[in-house]
């Protein structure tokens, strides 16, 4: 299996050393579909990676941003599953108790919307400048996402850049098209959300997520900015799975 995987990644992986190569025209259901098949065969090399997952959570107003909470956990991945340890809480030391992350918008990326390429479907990558498949997406009202946040992420509708060769997500960017409400509590007025990934390990992993929310709840409005970094990618699992 581990040297199907391989096989799978090296088929995917970057233009050969003998020098730049231009990709093949691809229909946008041809890169999804390769998109899909990386994502697999990253599912199995993703195990027994372990990281540091930050997140910072920002009050927003007219005055500017004010840290509201900082958290700090320990992650691993162990048969495919990725587990969470809270460490530390507004700088003091906590021992949570393993449990599964919230949401997993790198997924859901894959999963909820309806896709198509842009006018010019290969462009340098806005932050490193690889070349990448600039693919548009908008909501399809498929895929079961799962809690509040995956619900209102479904539908955003934005622009993810997917590496022309290695076909993954290098970085993505959406927003709310129109408010969601909740049960008539919480009114998701405006969200936008940019996401970063990379190659860690030999697998690929989120390596920043940034979260603006404009939101009502029970008529008072507020903002926040949630900011995830993740870091000290390793081998070693830190915990056993409950």
């Amino acid at each position: 299996m581990f040297l199907t995987v391989l096989a799978l990644l090296a088929s995917l992986s970057d233009a050969p050393a003998a020098g730049p190569t231009t990709p093949p025209a691809l229909t946008v259901q041809q890169v999804m579909e390769r998109v899909h098949a990386r994502a697999r065969a990253n599912e199995i090399v993703r195990n027994g990676i372990a990281y540091i997952k930050h997140k910072t959570v920002f009050d927003v107003d007219e005055a500017g941003e004010r840290v509201h909470e900082s958290l700090v956990w320990r992650m691993w991945i162990r048969d495919n599953v990725t587990w969470q340890q809270m460490t530390t809480k507004n700088g003091k030391p906590r021992n949570g108790k393993p449990e599964p992350p919230d949401a997993n918008l790198a997924a859901g990326l894959i999963s909820w919307y309806t896709f198509r390429l842009d006018e010019k479907p290969i462009q340098p990558e806005p932050k490193s400048g690889i070349p990448c498949w600039v693919v548009h997406f908008t909501p399809s009202g498929q895929g079961t996402p799962n809690g509040l946040m995956e619900e209102v992420a479904s539908r955003m509708k934005g622009t993810m850049y997917v590496d022309s060769h290695g076909f993954w997500i290098r970085s993505a960017s959406g927003s709310l098209p129109e408010p969601y409400r909740k049960f008539l509590v919480i009114n998701a007025q405006r969200v936008n959300f940019t996401l970063v990934q990379s190659e860690e390990l030999g697998a690929v992993i989120t390596r920043k997520l940034d979260v603006q929310f404009w939101y009502s709840v029970l008529g008072s409005n507020s903002a926040q900015r949630h900011e995830y970094v993740y870091e000290s990618f390793t081998l070693d699992v830190p915990a056993p799975a409950p």
